[in-house]
């Protein structure tokens, strides 16, 4: 749309009038302009629309182009309103692309049901990090829990039942080149809260949540999988 220029149009009433501008450039290069204009008013283009254009108002125009003989007839696409209700729903968990962090806090804030630390892990508190690299491999062999739990070093740490639990959540989506797969029963650093000496375990082969968890004696063999926190808070 364009405003009109001076000397077209008395500029003390408000402007009801369309310019549609068309420019056409041929095969050398040559630029041609030619302009229709649409006022309410027939005295001025010879053009009526029966009613004023108004504020807020939509309005279609039929574009017609000829030539000649050739006649092409722009027709504009029908009206819609579109509503489409987002629902948001809980934030869960989830592996990062192609990498081995599980995310469980992000710009939306922590995934509903897990306790996510802010400061360093700690094997007395059972919870899981914003983000947790798990590593790509096991032990070779199952060990007892005084190994396992020296098995991990250089920032590694042997997970927490959450964390373990976070790692069943997600292992489907770690089944991924390069990944050994999860399988069998896994040694957690927490301790059991119903028998001294006893530590839990998450068996990966669980059909369905494991909860509540499970301990065992700490000279029995489970498996290990190490894990470290990653320092970032928002994916």
């Amino acid at each position: 749309m364009t405003m009109p220029r001076e000397g077209d149009y008395d500029f003390s009433t408000p402007s009801n009038r369309i310019s549609i501008i068309i420019t056409a450039e041929n095969s050398e290069g040559e630029i041609r302009e030619s302009s229709v204009t649409i006022n309410n008013r027939t005295d001025l283009s010879g053009i009526t629309t029966g009613n004023e254009f108004k504020a807020g108002y939509a309005y279609t125009l039929q574009l017609e182009l000829q030539q000649d003989d050739v006649v092409f007839t722009l027709v504009p696409a029908e009206w819609k309103s579109v509503k489409q209700e987002v629902e948001v729903g809980e934030n869960q968990p989830y592996v990062r692309g192609s990498d081995n962090y599980i995310i469980s806090r992000n710009m939306f804030g922590d995934a509903t049901g897990w306790t996510v630390r802010d400061g360093d892990w700690s094997a007395e508190e059972n919870n899981v990090p914003a983000i947790l690299e798990v590593g790509t491999e096991d032990m070779e062999t199952s060990v007892t829990w005084d190994t396992a739990n020296t098995a991990c070093t250089d920032g590694w740490h042997l997970p927490t039942e959450q964390e373990l639990k976070l790692i069943w959540t997600c292992q489907s989506q770690l089944k991924k080149t390069g990944h050994q797969e999860l399988a069998g029963e896994y040694w957690s650093c927490t301790k059991s809260k119903e028998t001294e000496g006893h530590f839990y375990y998450v068996d990966m082969d669980a059909k369905s949540y494991p909860n509540p968890a499970t301990g065992a004696a700490e000279t029995e063999t489970k498996n290990v999988r190490c894990v470290r926190d990653i320092k970032m808070s928002i994916d």
